[in-house]
């Protein structure tokens, strides 16, 4: 609710000085908009992003009760609101951009069924609570080959997007509620260098544009991933905007041993862009 609040009281007053910007222009000849969307610019998003949440892990030496799905199991079938941020250099053709999403969630409940966890293992009625805990950090950099001006305020960009993906596991635990057992699977560093993508603008209007960044990777069972996200941008005054969105970041890897991984979140992503 306080994410929501912050966002309300940045776009009143990025709205606040859209109107006494408007007010001390007027009766002015029209001047050159500063950072119509085509155009070189830095920007830095802050907003959240509401998503579901899939995550499911299997410890192929623990066997079936280390069969973790945890919207099923451990009661993670709520959509969630996280913080979301971003930064992005425009010149011409290249667009470079690195963000940050948190993604945090925790369940107290009965073990629905006998789970086994690395090191600590719990039987069917247990209370239990678990906590996830995971960062992602994109880094992106995006080459429009194809750069036209159709028009006065019509353009398209097209080109491939280059990507490292990083995640960041801070911590994942389970733990029995009276303390007595619990452990905690940690990776510092889960980079995935997803190569293969593109990247697809369109300025329709002087104040709007339209965008689509995709990014995949896949080597059969023991490797797939995409990164999807597409939406509109709406500027509202020179200096700022609003970015609405879809995402989806789907991952699943499996090695040798019968260890899997599967995460999939997927929502709206909306964002207040600062543009300078």
């Amino acid at each position: 609710m306080k994410k929501f609040f912050v966002f309300l009281m940045l776009l009143l007053v990025s709205l606040s000085l859209f109107a006494a910007d408007a007010k001390k222009d007027a009766g002015k000849s029209e001047k050159k908009w500063f950072g119509e969307p085509h155009e070189a610019m830095f920007e830095l998003g802050l907003g959240f992003f509401y998503h579901t949440y899939k995550f499911h892990t299997i410890d192929g030496d623990v066997g079936e009760r280390a069969n973790l799905d945890y919207t099923d199991d451990l009661n993670y079938n709520d959509k969630y609101l996280h913080f979301d941020t971003y930064f992005s250099w425009r010149f011409r053709n290249i667009k470079l951009s690195v963000g940050y999403t948190m993604f945090n969630a925790s369940t107290k409940l009965a073990a629905k069924k006998d789970i086994g966890f690395d090191d600590a293992s719990f039987d069917a009625g247990e209370a239990i609570e678990s906590k996830f805990n995971v960062h992602n950090i994109p880094i992106e950099l995006a080459w429009y080959a194809l750069n036209k001006n159709v028009g006065k305020h019509l353009n398209f960009k097209f080109g491939p997007l280059f990507k490292l993906d990083t995640f960041i596991t801070h911590g994942i635990r389970l733990d029995a509620q009276d303390g007595s057992d619990g452990d905690n699977f940690q990776i510092p560093l889960i980079p995935v260098p997803a190569l293969i993508g593109l990247s697809f603008e369109m300025t329709a209007f002087k104040y709007s544009a339209m965008f689509v960044d995709f990014n995949g990777l896949y080597f059969g069972k023991y490797l797939g991933y995409i990164n999807l996200k597409t939406g509109i941008r709406v500027y509202p005054w020179h200096w700022t905007g609003i970015e609405f969105a879809y995402r989806h970041i789907y991952a699943q890897s499996e090695w040798k041993g019968g260890d899997f991984v599967k995460m999939d979140f997927h929502g709206f992503n909306m964002s207040f862009i600062l543009r300078f």
